[in-house]
């Protein structure tokens, strides 16, 4: 079974560089600001029984940086991704000015799902579904002085939670593929990589998207503690919204960077009455359905 579970965490180190930029020739809107150069470079990666991914490139898609002042207002935001290299020179390379002044850098790395969007370093949020993300924040303090290299660690807040069907062939009925998580949110804390709420979210993909010779379904959800059961409900709709098929997994066991995959015939009519639980997770948790 291939391991996603056991990478530990991600380590991304953003050197900022400093300089005063006050000198008469340069735009007059940002003389008497330093001038600040983020780097998000290689992302230290420990699996066990898998690779190491070492560098932003391998690691995401797309890496969001924003800054916010001690009021916290925010005075920076830029999102790059990886595929479009016109827009800029060195990918996880970020340059901004900034007053000398305490700031809190908030930094997102993601893969190519939803959108981002974050608001202040306690409240961010995907829409359009939640991709595999790595999030830290850092305080900075900008002055004389204070030049050097700024460590930071970005860790994988999200569970993942994997169906795999093992009925074939597809049902020419089934056009949307609904997934509702009881508890958990999409929205989440940068600094603490907790769910901001606990109402639970719904993700729903277009069957005319996936490959079926026995695929796997991949999700991720924020959790709202450490490790948290939740029921999933996979609804089958046809193409004018009628569900077709519905089952329910209860209590199912998420843990943040882990993961938990169920396996079984998903579109049937039977209902489900037992699962097995691996309750260790060690590696990936398993459920028959």
């Amino acid at each position: 079974m291939k391991k996603f579970c056991n990478i530990s965490h991600v380590m991304v180190y953003m050197a900022v560089t400093m300089a005063l930029g006050a000198c008469a020739d340069k735009d007059p809107e940002i003389v008497g600001k330093r001038a600040i150069t983020i780097r998000v470079s290689d992302f230290a990666m420990s699996f066990e029984g898998g690779q190491a991914k070492t560098s932003a490139a391998e690691a995401t898609d797309r890496i969001t940086v924003a800054v916010f002042n001690a009021a916290g207002n925010s005075v920076f935001s830029e999102t790059q991704q990886r595929a479009d290299s016109a827009a800029y020179d060195t990918y996880g390379v970020f340059d901004l000015t900034l007053n000398d002044g305490v700031y809190t850098l908030v930094a997102v790395g993601y893969r190519t799902l939803g959108t981002l969007s974050i608001t202040s370093p306690t409240t961010a949020s995907f829409t359009g579904g939640i991709p595999d993300c790595y999030v830290g924040t850092q305080t900075l303090t900008v002055g004389p002085g204070n030049n050097g290299t700024i460590a930071m660690t970005l860790n994988r807040p999200v569970a993942r939670f994997s169906v795999c069907d093992t009925l074939n062939p597809f049902p020419a009925s089934v056009y949307i593929l609904e997934t509702r998580f009881s508890s958990g949110s999409s929205g989440f804390n940068p600094t603490t990589g907790f769910a901001i709420s606990n109402t639970g979210y719904t993700r729903s993909m277009y069957t005319s998207s996936i490959t079926y010779v026995h695929p796997n379904f991949n999700y991720h959800i924020f959790l709202n503690a450490e490790s948290q059961s939740m029921d999933v409900t996979i609804t089958c709709r046809d193409s004018e919204g009628h569900v077709n098929y519905q089952k329910t997994i209860p209590s199912v066991p998420l843990r943040r960077n882990y993961a938990t995959r169920a396996v079984g015939p998903l579109f049937g009519t039977s209902a489900a009455t037992s699962f097995t639980f691996n309750t260790t997770f060690a590696g990936d948790t398993s459920i028959a359905f």
